[in-house]
């Protein structure tokens, strides 16, 4: 079978040229797109758009930061809560200014400096934090202290993340017998438990925080497994040391930095590590303090302050005399200046403790009058 030609006349002849009309532009714009060229297009447009935005987040958002190691700036400190499922919650922000906390730095040096030279103390720390803007400056914050009373503040933190979870936990009593093992000395004391006498755990953190009692102190810590306290200072980055030198290595002495102690209000002041109510709570102790030498001393009455402060000293005995080897006292307080709060730390090591509170007093009346203008 022969195959099917056009005629001559045909073949030879080209095809006339076509003019689009507007009509037949419409024509093809109302034809249907296939479903497989739609998809396409879809399929390219997303998976772009994700790689971009992915892209994105990975060069500028703040929120990829999960460890100290990230943040690549070493006068910013960013730590957050690790491990907490798809949250990654931040506890506080730090940055070390250099210009606006210039001057109040280089008041504090100069009074720091006078202050050793008239051998009122051998070692000054200071921690000062503006809260509005997270900066912060610190002085010799390498010196290491006895924390002494201020390892109650972590001790009421950490019993509340426990109420948090069993509100009952508050009125859960513990009966007092006096432990002649607790050798702590206080030297600044106010009211204390009575042998044999029980006392609710909410009794306990009042006497604890208030009247910055030991044996409530101790009846607690008894009862707080040790690992709590060890993961809640590894969480806001607080380095464990051990006082060596007047202390046997098997004691495990801790001592501690100025920057180390504020990490304890800030997390309070935040409600970053509990909840809203349970740092109003601690909040409203420490507002409650009895002890009024130190911090207050340089801040108008009228002003609140949630604070605390710790001492210890160093004795022996030389003919049947006792004599100060070494005193240390130390203060910190959230101070909330109208419009302006800010956290003040200071821990002092010297001779005479009624001497290093009054530096304490002093160092406080610089900030104040500096944040107050």
């Amino acid at each position: 079978m022969s195959s099917f030609q056009s005629p001559p006349s045909l073949r030879n002849k080209k095809p006339p040229i076509q003019v689009k009309t507007s009509a037949d532009k419409q024509s093809f714009l109302s034809k249907s797109v296939p479903m497989y060229l739609f998809l396409f297009t879809l399929i390219a447009f997303l998976t772009s758009s994700f790689l971009y935005f992915r892209h994105m987040t990975k060069s500028d958002s703040v929120d990829v930061i999960t460890d100290l190691s990230e943040v690549h700036d070493p006068k910013v400190k960013v730590v957050r809560e690790k491990g907490q499922n798809l949250t990654n919650a931040l506890l506080f922000v730090e940055i070390e200014s250099e210009q606006t906390l210039d001057p109040l730095k280089l008041k504090l040096s100069n009074y720091i400096a006078q202050k050793r030279q008239e051998n009122a103390t051998r070692s000054v720390s200071v921690y000062v934090k503006d809260l509005n803007a997270s900066m912060y400056l610190a002085i010799n914050s390498d010196s290491l202290y006895d924390p002494a009373s201020l390892l109650k503040v972590p001790m009421l933190i950490l019993y509340l993340k426990q109420v948090e979870k069993n509100p009952n936990l508050l009125s859960k009593s513990f009966v007092f017998k006096k432990n002649p093992q607790n050798k702590t000395v206080e030297t600044i004391t106010d009211k204390t438990l009575i042998d044999g006498k029980s006392y609710s755990v909410e009794q306990l953190l009042y006497y604890m925080i208030v009247y910055s009692d030991n044996e409530a102190f101790w009846i607690l810590c008894d009862n707080m497994d040790e690992n709590i306290i060890t993961e809640f200072d590894k969480k806001l980055s607080i380095p464990s040391n051990i006082d060596i030198t007047h202390f046997a290595r098997t004691d495990k002495h801790y001592i501690t930095n100025v920057n180390s102690v504020a990490h304890y209000f800030n997390v309070l002041y935040n409600a970053s590590y509990i909840d809203n109510n349970m740092s109003n709570y601690a909040l409203n102790l420490l507002c409650k303090t009895t002890f009024r030498a130190g911090i207050l001393q340089g801040i108008p009455p009228k002003v609140i302050v949630a604070h605390k402060f710790g001492e210890r000293t160093l004795s022996y005995q030389i003919e049947g005399r006792v004599e100060n080897l070494q005193s240390e006292f130390h203060e910190f307080g959230i101070v909330y200046l109208k419009n302006k709060p800010y956290i003040i730390g200071v821990m002092t090591r010297g001779q005479d403790s009624e001497k290093l509170q009054n530096v304490v007093a002093d160092i406080s009346k610089i900030v104040y009058d500096e944040f107050s203008h």
